[in-house]
């Protein structure tokens, strides 16, 4: 009965093979930067914002030449009064100041193309969207490893600021760790500052004391300083955050063995908290070295990488039936 009913329908299908189905003509950085010119000047936000979506996905590949002329509308359309915009627009400039090789390195071709534009970019350090803040702090973080004080200035006041430690300090510290913290000496005494902020929230604290110890380059004067994190009145939360990063920081032989007697004192403490006393247990038969590559502790056997097999892996004895 169905079947009669769809042949008397005057329903006609044309099918096209996928060779005649009319393609699309990708679109263009310059095509795109002509749009998003018109978009701005229409005040027109939903183009605008849809422009800069598409021409995000070009950025990272893109030759410098043809990015050139791209980035002062997206600047622009960094000041849109519409807070999705501004977000988007920042977006596409994280794109061009984390540009990597096809072996995934870090290139920087495009810094020398944003630099003019920092001080229009650095503004939004203080944007009333919070969205926007953060991904100006991760545009301003691709200026790695060594950049100018028009990059690093703004973000040391920011970090300064009554509201960084509920808002943007965290992701600002997080940056600094990759903007010549072993070159700069204004970057450990203010992370230091910030880290000893009394409103700074906890679980940022441990946090944070994780990514010094993981970050590229590291600062003796910082890392020395983070042993006052050991001792009470920090929490045992904050106090296992600093014993788990100890292998990683960059001390001192004297002070790597004085750290170690605390951490043997601090085991036999019978009112010790128990996860720090077990975690200074674990790292004291493996760390004797400042910033140790080998995991300490060790990982347990079944994470380990094993290695490949010496001799061809013999079948097994019983084999399933094929399904066919």
């Amino acid at each position: 009965m169905l079947l009669a009913t769809l042949r008397a329908l005057p329903l006609t299908f044309t099918l096209l093979h996928p060779a005649q189905a009319p393609s699309r003509p990708q679109p263009t950085i310059p095509a795109l930067t002509d749009r998003l010119i018109t978009a701005e000047s229409n005040r027109d936000s939903s183009a605008v914002a849809d422009t800069l979506l598409q021409l995000t996905d070009l950025l990272a590949t893109a030759d410098l030449l043809t990015l050139r002329p791209a980035i002062a509308p997206i600047v622009i359309a960094a000041s849109s009064p519409n807070p999705e915009t501004r977000s988007l627009a920042m977006l596409a400039l994280t794109t061009l100041t984390n540009r990597s090789s096809p072996d995934h390195q870090p290139t920087g071709d495009a810094l020398s193309l944003i630099e003019p534009f920092l001080p229009s970019i650095t503004q939004h350090l203080q944007d009333p969207s919070l969205s926007v803040r953060q991904v100006t702090v991760l545009v301003l973080g691709g200026f790695a490893p060594h950049p100018t004080p028009d990059v690093t200035s703004p973000l040391l006041t920011e970090l300064a600021s009554p509201d960084a430690p509920t808002t943007i300090g965290p992701g600002i510290v997080q940056a600094l760790l990759t903007l010549g913290l072993d070159t700069n000496p204004d970057l450990p005494p203010a992370i230091l500052h910030f880290l000893h902020r009394h409103d700074l929230p906890p679980n940022q604290l441990t946090h944070l004391l994780a990514a010094i110890a993981n970050a590229p380059t590291h600062s003796q004067t910082l890392d020395t300083a983070l042993l006052t994190f050991l001792r009470p009145p920090n929490s045992p939360a904050v106090r296992t955050a600093l014993v788990t990063a100890l292998p990683r920081l960059l001390l001192t032989q004297p002070e790597i063995e004085s750290t170690r007697a605390q951490l043997t004192r601090l085991t036999a403490t019978p009112q010790a908290d128990p996860t720090l006393k077990r975690q200074a247990a674990a790292i004291l038969p493996c760390w004797h070295t400042p910033r140790m590559t080998t995991p300490c502790p060790a990982l347990p056997y079944r994470y380990r990488m094993m290695p490949p097999p010496t001799a061809p892996v013999r079948a097994p004895r019983y084999q399933s039936p094929s399904l066919h």
